[in-house]
């Protein structure tokens, strides 16, 4: 660590996303053996700050999986991490994960009105009518992602419009789910998935690849700020074109 961190904290609009920024780039220049950080008060006298900001700082860093911190054995910095590609634990925003890898990326949409979902779908709306979209993500002319989801049309309070162009789920519901600017219920906050082997015609003519060809499938259950579901989706990984990793410490 160098002393010149504290000029830079002085810099950030907040102290607390500077010490952030700082730290981050300090572990991606370890070298393993060499990662073990110095203590918050070393830390705070470093940057001049106080040590609720660097424990804020560190927290941030340890959601992200980039530091891992142990009773009795400190905390350590893991440069390893920022060798992999579109980190699943980061980015379940396919759009923001591709950006951090690839210079050209593209997302096209389709939107279509069914009288019912998938078989997932039904599960938790019977036979409701439903807005499916369907999503082909790119990057550097090769197709990475192809994504269908299904949401009940009762929960669109906006008409679509004719030429919509919408590059994640909570954009969507931001802008076609929400009733007024006091009502966020319907916003959409996080999904759970289950990963899957299927086989998808759709799929593999979406993707460019040859039919029968067994896909990765994230099966996804999409919910609210509420915590209620709103809607369900199948992600489909190119087997060729898209590399998916995820950071998954281990509990001493």
């Amino acid at each position: 660590m160098k002393k010149s961190n504290a000029k830079r904290i002085l810099k950030s609009t907040t102290k607390s996303q500077q010490a952030y920024e700082s730290l981050y780039e300090d572990v991606s220049n370890m070298e393993p053996g060499k990662n073990k950080f110095p203590s918050e008060e070393e830390l705070s006298d470093e940057f001049g700050v106080s040590r609720a900001t660097v424990r804020d700082a560190l927290v941030r860093l340890r959601m992200d999986r980039i530091i891992t911190s142990h009773q009795g054995l400190g905390t350590y910095g893991h440069p390893s991490v920022f060798k992999l590609k579109n980190r699943i634990d980061q980015d379940t925003d396919f759009g923001v994960m591709l950006k951090k890898q690839y210079n050209d990326v593209k997302i096209e949409t389709e939107w279509e009105m069914l009288e019912h979902g998938n078989n997932t779908f039904r599960e938790f709306f019977q036979d409701t009518p439903a807005l499916m979209s369907c999503w082909i993500y790119s990057a550097d002319n090769l197709k990475r992602l192809y994504t269908r989801f299904y949401i009940p049309q009762d929960l669109i309070t906006i008409p679509l419009e004719p030429d919509l162009h919408i590059e994640s789920l909570p954009e969507f519901s931001q802008k076609y789910m929400i009733k007024s600017k006091d009502d966020e219920s319907n916003y959409i906050d996080y999904c759970s998935m289950k990963c899957k082997i299927k086989f998808d015609e759709k799929a593999c003519q979406q993707l460019d690849i040859a039919p029968g060809t067994p896909l990765l499938c994230f099966d996804e259950i999409i919910y609210n700020i509420s915590d209620r579901v709103v809607g369900v989706g199948e992600v489909f990984v190119h087997p060729e074109n898209m590399v998916m990793s995820l950071v998954a410490p281990f509990k001493l």
